[in-house]
């Protein structure tokens, strides 16, 4: 196991540790809160709990296989898994990551002062919150809570989460409405379209070749990820490639030439191009400014 940054941050949330928060007729328990950093390769059994497991990985990636679905978490991106789903994770056999996982359960309590349109609430976010999502999410929700529990100026940390959990079930309803116009056969696609790149992106890989590892054309794989993802399938080849050599430029003392070749770029000056372009700063500036 590796060491997670995320020490101070879970060390606030466990004061609220299996203390349920009641609201109207809904009951909000934090089961856990553990990290989510693992050394490269490791693999979890296939398994299954009685709560929701939400995991947010700030670094690295993250493999999860989720009725038998695999899907990636990349670096700044999390996922939800509802309780008593069989799911198994594994990291990256190139890199470690890191990330934090909380587990926590909902409950629908009966009570005299109840409206119906408080139960119509409490049961739809329990149903959202508990329908199968087997991919992962980007959004700003998740910092905005590390801000609220960081902060000593942020709510009380029962409220910070119970806003957290709320807007994760309103993100969970835009995505539902979203989705009833974009097949699940495209998510499928473009999800494994990412998990080749993340594991292949050090060997030359053309946009053709992936579609057809996914069996389409290649104007509907390029349609279908633009939707999806809101970038080109090379920006993203290209973003987890800089990526990776960042940590190569951090944690090793290899030349620069060496570290393009490695995550994939044909030579130097076009790793230097590319990486100038995502990150305003020179390979070299890099490495010189994490060294200080």
């Amino acid at each position: 196991m590796s060491k997670s940054k995320w020490g101070e941050f879970l060390f606030r949330l466990n004061e609220f540790i299996r203390n349920p928060v009641q609201i109207d007729n809904l009951k909000i328990t934090m089961i856990d809160v553990v990290s989510a950093s693992h050394n490269q390769g490791w693999v979890s059994s296939n398994h299954h709990h009685p709560w929701f497991e939400f995991t947010y990985v700030s670094e690295g990636c993250f493999f999860t296989t989720l009725e038998n679905t695999e899907f990636i978490t990349n670096q700044g991106n999390f996922f939800l898994i509802p309780p008593d789903l069989y799911h198994s994770h594994r990291n990256s056999s190139m890199s470690s990551n890191d990330g934090f996982c909380i587990l926590f359960q909902l409950e629908y309590t009966d009570s005299s002062n109840q409206t119906a349109t408080d139960t119509w609430l409490t049961e739809n976010l329990i149903e959202t919150m508990s329908t199968t999502q087997p991919y992962s999410f980007n959004d700003s929700l998740i910092n905005k809570f590390i801000f609220n529990v960081s902060s000593d100026k942020g709510p009380p940390i029962p409220i910070a989460f119970c806003n957290f959990i709320f807007d994760l079930y309103r993100l969970l309803q835009e995505k539902k409405i979203i989705a009833q116009g974009n097949p699940p056969l495209k998510n499928a696609i473009v999800s494994q379209a990412c998990l080749y790149m993340s594991e292949y992106y050090a060997n030359e890989i053309h946009v053709m070749e992936l579609a057809n590892l996914v069996n389409v054309s290649y104007r509907s794989l390029a349609r279908s990820f633009k939707q999806a993802t809101g970038m080109t399938i090379i920006k993203k080849l290209n973003d987890i490639r800089i990526h990776e050599a960042q940590k190569l430029l951090r944690n090793t003392e290899k030349p620069i030439r060496q570290i393009a070749v490695e995550v994939g770029f044909e030579n130097e000056y076009y790793f230097s191009r590319i990486f100038s372009h995502r990150t305003c700063i020179t390979p070299s500036e890099f490495r010189k400014k994490f060294k200080s």
